[in-house]
């Protein structure tokens, strides 16, 4: 059997768990078409023609089982890995709709939905310095400043919060905004309430990087402040942290004269979701590490392990909660930044003893013709790496691994 006859049958299997795939997104926002297919274009010899060997002999290799996290999360990366690499025509077979509906710098967006815009000028905290945040090695290594640009560097830092924003509706006297889990906002004619969700996002448009920092979305934070799960049609339209993020990325590149398509990393820090770290570990656990290195028993710190998107495991964590977020933020724009896509995932722990996940997606231009469509592979085998970060690989270094602490849950995608 040829290689892409049995990427065909791989991901034929897969598709029929579909439902599982993106529990909680909406129609509207990152519904994943269940027609997962490969692009006849990528096809050649027997498949081209339609017609698929499965001989007894040469079983497809199996994939990820879809009833469990890390397999959920498996079937989501591929799709988005399909999303972001071919062109919209094909793309948006696999994820729908493959254009947001959000674009631009989203200012009166944001406010028409109940937000309020906190971002700190000149003069502000350090909430968002990178030093303070764990990521001094980091920022050493990509020689970028872990500053803020109040502070004379190059990060922004952007707050966006659903309460007190100027749609909310003030009480007498005096034009008086009430307590948050008082609040609500007129779009249009519906009456809605706020949740006070957050999104904290360092932005460094000179240095392509955006750095997730404290990110609470309205779905869990209306949970706590209404005292139950909420319906999806009660929550604002605009609520996705990839479509926030573009909205603070576009305002960041427009102030700073550089283009959309410079995006190059994009970090998330001090994660602690329980779905997340489950697929970490799993992933960890089918990386082979180079010859002469031994796998340690968890992640450890700066430069962690890093893994390609074109394993199973680097799939896995691309579809996790914490990277799905970016492979929608990237396929969702690409009429603004081309065919961008998630090369490799670099995962480690904070160091002085604060082993919390953080992770890492490096970004590039898709090569012509494109990665083959995505299949189980039976491991990350060599192409995950243990070393010194480049801007798209890493070389063999630390053996050591260390225990979890978790800390604020990062919700990446609702």
């Amino acid at each position: 059997m040829t290689k892409l006859s049995v990427i065909t049958a791989s991901i034929a299997l897969f598709a029929v768990v579909a439902s599982d795939v993106a529990p909680g997104l909406t129609t509207l926002y990152h519904d994943i078409s269940p027609h997962l297919q490969v692009p006849r274009d990528l096809l050649t010899g027997p498949e081209a023609a339609g017609e698929l060997s499965t001989g007894a002999t040469n079983p497809p290799p199996a994939i990820p089982n879809p009833a469990t996290v890390y397999g959920r999360a498996w079937c989501k990366g591929s799709r988005l890995m399909l999303g972001m690499t071919l062109p919209a025509a094909t793309a948006q077979n696999h994820i729908s709709p493959i254009y947001s509906p959000w674009t631009g710098a989203l200012n009166k967006e944001m406010a028409a939905w109940g937000y309020n815009d906190e971002t700190v000028y000149p003069g502000g905290d350090n909430s968002c310095d990178l030093e303070h945040l764990g990521l001094k090695r980091v920022c050493e290594h990509l020689r970028i400043s872990t500053k803020t640009r109040a502070n004379g560097g190059p990060n922004k830092c952007y707050k966006i919060v659903h309460k007190d924003g100027p749609a909310v509706i003030r009480l007498p006297p005096n034009n008086r905004l009430p307590e948050p889990q008082s609040q609500y906002y007129k779009n249009g004619a519906r009456l809605y309430r706020v949740t006070n969700a957050r999104y904290e996002i360092a932005v460094n448009a000179q240095d392509g990087l955006i750095t997730f920092v404290d990110v609470h979305s309205p779905k869990t934070q209306a949970t706590r402040l209404w005292g139950g799960v909420p319906n999806s049609g009660d929550l604002p339209a605009l609520r996705a942290l990839s479509d926030i993020a573009w909205g603070l990325w576009y305002r960041d590149c427009s102030d700073q004269q550089r283009p959309l398509a410079g995006i190059s990393k994009i970090i998330s820090v001090n994660i602690a979701n329980d779905d997340t770290d489950t697929i970490i570990d799993e992933a960890l656990s089918k990386w082979t590490p180079p010859p002469g290195y031994q796998r340690p028993s968890s992640i450890p710190p700066w430069p962690g392990i890093t893994f390609d998107t074109s394993t199973e495991a680097g799939l896995a964590l691309l579809g996790s909660p914490n990277g799905a977020a970016i492979g929608f933020f990237l396929a969702q724009h690409k009429q603004f930044l081309g065919n961008k896509y998630v090369l490799s995932i670099t995962v480690w722990v904070q160091d002085g003893g604060w082993e919390i996940h953080n992770m890492m997606m490096w970004i590039g231009d898709t090569p012509t013709p494109p990665p083959p469509p995505p299949t189980s592979l039976g491991g990350s085998g060599s192409s995950g790496h243990m070393g010194n970060v480049s801007e798209a690989r890493v070389v063999a270094r630390s053996k050591d691994g260390r225990n979890m602490v978790r800390e604020h849950v990062i919700h990446a995608k609702l």
